[in-house]
């Protein structure tokens, strides 16, 4: 069977969503939702992108998700690869955990965002675990209504279009919006065109004018731009490794680690800008480097210093 299509570029919005291997159950307790949005968190912060809504059930899992750069398959990949270590670990299993790929589907904006977020903040009803969704814990709808002190999504783009202040009556039209729908028979994917667009015409014929015809390589940056990134910083990356250390050794590590942790470059482009034979070397690289960095405080200022630059870079480009 063919792949689903993958849209991706800077900015877009998706609905994502997964679940476990034959319907399983991928969070047992509280410690397993908790440590899912801790990388949520870290990596929100890594790929700058930015999270409007979630929602963790008991098999599955719903985010809505605005990428910072064209790279939602490196969050995704981060995420489930992450998560799937730690709860194989943890529960002292093997095997995968979940059932295939990611699901994502492009959201227009201005159509169905509301209807998504809605969607999504609703599943604990209907799915009977919870009478109301502010009563499910592990979902973003009370970080909505105030009564969270999570903050990790960013709830002013959504309750701005109930009131542009942002201010209380938001919150309560955006409360009414949401009890509204608990019987609405809204389906993200029976709405999607060809399983991966939610949107109209004028959307699609967007994407067909403007996303679509570009190749994939479009949106990574070449490697001279990356060695400029940006005027206000003065320096590029590779001179930035090359103060940090003399080592040789060390500064092309830390150049795969820059390249990985400030750009879309799959690891195939890094391994040929960085001169390394295969894929799997650079994988076993920012391994080692990321549990290196736990034990070696020297490293870890090093690692540490170059994620602060890198998001400095990200920051002042265009």
């Amino acid at each position: 069977m063919a792949r689903q299509l993958r849209l991706e570029f800077a900015g877009a919005l998706y609905h994502v969503y997964n679940r476990g291997v034959e319907k399983r159950r991928i969070f047992l307790d509280s410690r397993d939702y908790g440590f899912f949005l801790k990388l949520c968190e870290g990596l929100k912060l890594r790929h700058q992108a930015r999270l409007h809504a979630y929602c963790l059930m008991p098999n599955h899992f719903h985010l809505c998700i605005r990428t910072g750069s064209p790279g939602l398959h490196r969050f995704m990949h981060e995420l489930a690869g992450e998560y799937a270590r730690y709860f194989n670990w943890r529960h002292s299993r093997v095997g995968h955990l979940f059932q295939g790929r990611y699901r994502a589907l492009l959201v227009q904006e201005e159509s169905y965002v509301l209807d998504v977020v809605r969607y999504i903040h609703l599943n604990p009803v209907k799915g009977g675990l919870s009478a109301l969704p502010e009563g499910y814990r592990w979902s973003s709808y009370r970080e909505y209504l105030g009564e969270d002190a999570r903050r990790l999504v960013e709830t002013r783009p959504i309750i701005a279009r109930f009131d542009a202040e942002n201010g209380p009556g938001g919150v309560a039209l955006f409360k009414a919006f949401t009890q509204a729908g608990k019987d609405s028979s809204f389906d993200p994917l029976a709405n999607a065109k060809a399983k991966t667009v939610l949107g109209g015409g004028e959307f699609l014929g967007w994407l067909k004018r403007v996303k679509i015809p570009r190749s994939r390589a479009e949106g990574i940056a070449g490697w001279g731009k990356l060695q400029r990134p940006g005027d206000a910083l003065g320096e590029s990356i590779r001179n930035r490794v090359e103060r940090l250390t003399t080592d040789r050794k060390l500064r092309r590590k830390l150049l795969v680690y820059a390249l990985h942790y400030s750009t879309p470059l799959p690891e195939k482009d890094i391994a040929r800008l960085v001169g390394m034979k295969t894929v799997s070397a650079v994988s076993q690289t920012l391994r080692r480097l990321n549990e290196a960095r736990k034990d070696d405080r020297v490293l870890g200022r090093m690692i540490g210093e170059l994620e602060r630059y890198c998001r400095a870079g990200q920051r002042t480009n265009p």
